[in-house]
């Protein structure tokens, strides 16, 4: 639902061709254009309460599962898979084919050169070009026309057919995340309000400071891939802001199950973590000795690792500042000595010349709590 922003292409002279690229980057009427209809697959998280909810409620259209196994019902997504897999993905390497019988997987082998394999990230810029790409070529279906040059031409026809987000939505997207209902609880030692999500306190200098509110309900968004943040609003849709998980907790990105593992790792005694750590570095460090013999462990620690490039490319995965910590961090657990090391200048960066004093750029490298 978000217009289109290029990624930073990770493969040299990658690019989206002349006159390709993606309607809502190319057309600005189609910037949070939405649909009447909206088809899918059966897959379950398709069919999910929580998906046909935003899709009725928020985005405001119908739903429609198609039919299993009647590729003829959606004859252009299928064409359009066919020309994918035909023209690309069986021309990677280390592909499979569409069978085990398929010359592709003959043709393409490897043969255990794992450098010569694509990345994920590879995978992704790749898919986005070659959907870019597909936008801006000639199909004789349309009269030689690429499909932007067809929407460009039919939006100028009827300016009314496309039907947009509401501002407000388009300005909180967030509502198109997952939500939950939290009670506001209050401290009993000094009373600060605050939420209990996902077994750690969240709340803000607003909220923190009003204890009026305590006893009343909030409706949180969030984001599955990184929930050191979440968005409230009140039961009568009025925003109460970004609510910030208590320090360690809003430091390092992570994911609601990566989250959810570490409490279990912990209440089974396999991860143990003193106060003051950081339980996300303590838990892929963790992963990281189980992974020399876990295949399992590897890849959810691949799985966090890309979670997290994905979000700093998305310009998500920001620093919580200390001020928002110190907003939500537990009565009586504050920070009484830190070990801060200045970053060292590499011995190639010229000498600046003297001048005014400058503020030098220090890193946290362990903090300890008594």
């Amino acid at each position: 639902m978000t217009p289109f922003q290029p990624r930073h292409y990770k493969i040299p002279g990658l690019t989206i061709r002349t006159g390709g690229g993606f309607p809502s980057a190319v057309l600005p009427q189609t910037r949070y254009a939405c649909w009447e209809w909206f088809r899918f697959d059966g897959a379950k998280s398709h069919l999910a309460v929580d998906t046909v909810t935003r899709l009725n409620q928020i985005i405001g259209c119908w739903p429609d599962n198609g039919a299993a196994a009647e590729p003829n019902e959606r004859p252009f997504v299928e064409r359009f898979f066919h020309l994918l897999a035909r023209n690309f993905a069986h021309r990677l390497p280390g592909t499979t084919g569409s069978s085990p019988e398929s010359i592709e997987r003959l043709l393409n082998d490897p043969h255990g050169n794992i450098s010569l394999l694509v990345e994920l990230e590879e995978l992704e810029d790749m898919v986005e070009v070659l959907v870019g790409d597909y936008n801006g070529t000639s199909h004789s279906g349309i009269s030689n026309r690429t499909p932007l040059e067809a929407m460009a031409q039919l939006l100028a026809r009827d300016t009314g057919y496309l039907r947009t987000l509401p501002r407000v939505v388009q300005q909180n997207l967030c509502l198109l995340q997952e939500a939950r209902i939290k009670p506001i609880k209050g401290d009993d030692v000094s009373n600060r309000p605050h939420i209990n999500f996902q077994e750690v306190r969240y709340s803000s200098p607003i909220l923190s400071s009003s204890s009026a509110l305590i006893g009343k309900k909030l409706r949180v968004y969030f984001d599955v891939r990184d929930i050191r943040t979440v968005k409230a609003f009140f039961e009568d849709g009025t925003e109460l802001g970004i609510l910030t998980a208590a320090r360690p907790w809003c430091y390092t990105p992570h994911s609601l199950r990566v989250r959810q593992e570490i409490f279990r790792l912990k209440r089974a005694g396999k991860l143990q973590y003193r106060d003051g750590d950081d339980p996300v570095e303590c838990w892929a460090k963790y992963k990281r000795q189980q992974a020399r013999t876990s295949k399992r462990a590897a890849t959810d620690l691949a799985k966090a690792n890309s979670n997290r490039k994905a979000l700093a490319n998305e310009g998500v995965a920001t620093p919580v500042t200390k001020s928002q910590s110190d907003a939500v961090s537990p009565p009586g657990k504050e920070l009484r000595s830190q070990n801060v090391v200045p970053a060292v200048k590499k011995p190639t960066e010229p000498v600046a010349a003297a001048g005014p004093p400058q503020a030098r750029i220090l890193k946290i490298r362990r903090t300890i709590t008594f």
